[in-house]
């Protein structure tokens, strides 16, 4: 299979001899579609700020910096955007900039090369963020001791995921989770 590059520069000579560009598709845009990683289709999320990753499809050169664009969506043809924004190519995550309400979520990622040519759409994900099970709300005018007694409250109903056991003598210290999953 020939290299990008040289599909490009055949592509420029078929136009500039007048001949038709079979090759034009590779020219317009980004052909490769980013892949989404995570979150997995139909995660269920507890955070309302979701972190989104996808796998790189460019090699971001500072002469050429292509970006992505990143939709998210509360419905799945994305009639009606929730967010969207433009990220250089040099990243691949993104985090919505504002808190998200509980509900369910598509989004998905293209890349736009130095020229803005779009690419094509990855598929689109599912997600959903889930109300909080236990809200502990900070009354107005409360004091330093009750905003310190609610944070305690807070962290005593998280369960326990993680435990950290020191060893004495001569070894270091080391970790050690038990996973409820």
């Amino acid at each position: 299979m020939p290299s990008r590059r040289r599909i490009r520069f055949c592509s420029l000579v078929r136009i500039a001899a007048g001949l038709p560009a079979l090759l034009a598709l590779a020219v317009a845009g980004p052909a490769v579609t980013p892949r989404l990683a995570e979150p997995a289709d139909g995660a269920v999320l507890s955070l309302s700020i979701p972190h989104l990753g996808w796998n790189q499809v460019f090699v971001p050169r500072p002469e050429s910096m292509p970006e992505y664009v990143v939709q998210l969506s509360c419905d799945e043809h994305f009639a009606a955007l929730e967010d969207e924004d433009q990220i250089a190519a040099v990243i691949t995550r993104y985090v919505p900039s504002r808190e998200l309400a509980p509900g369910a979520y598509w989004w998905r990622v293209a890349g736009v090369d130095a020229r803005q040519n779009r690419g094509p759409w990855s598929l689109p994900r599912r997600f959903v963020i889930q109300p909080p099970q236990r809200v502990f709300t900070v009354p107005p005018g409360a004091s330093h001791r009750q905003i310190l007694d609610l944070l305690a409250q807070a962290a005593a109903a998280v369960p326990r995921c993680c435990a950290i056991r020191l060893h004495t003598g001569p070894r270091r210290a080391r970790r050690c989770c038990s996973r409820p999953w």
